[in-house]
């Protein structure tokens, strides 16, 4: 009887172990994908501007960080930004694709345009209004 009880929790564990070791090796493999194909984009600067409403045609997210098509200036990378105001509050969530994005030269503001209305987000920052 015990080592039938042996047995079967070494087959348990070994399977279990087989499980978590598959699971890890999947998920390294998104995450090299992911930020191989992201690599492509440019982070955007302070000093950086998005003169025009800019449309964003695509979006793929590494939480916290959004990756953005915009139709006129390409790939780029916005860092993450909060407005405790807005549902959902994170920058990355909260933009769609279809919504447009406008940022000032010499600043860390981004503003986000949809449904005819402006909001607000710092880069880096945590803003409640």
């Amino acid at each position: 009887m015990l080592k039938n009880n042996y047995i079967i929790k070494t087959v348990v564990l070994s399977i279990l172990g087989m499980v978590v070791l598959i699971l890890l090796i999947g998920k390294n493999q998104r995450s090299s994908k992911l930020s191989d194909s992201l690599s492509d984009y440019n982070t955007i600067q302070y000093s950086d501007s998005i003169p025009v409403q800019e449309i964003i045609s695509k979006i793929s997210t590494d939480f916290p960080n959004a990756f953005l098509d915009l139709e006129q200036i390409g790939k780029i990378e916005l860092e993450w930004a909060d407005n405790m105001a807005l549902k959902p509050k994170h920058l990355s969530l909260f933009i769609k694709e279809g919504d447009s994005i406008r940022k000032p030269a010499n600043s860390d503001s981004i503003f986000v345009y949809k449904s005819g209305k402006m909001f607000h987000f710092i880069l880096g920052e945590r803003v409640w209004k």
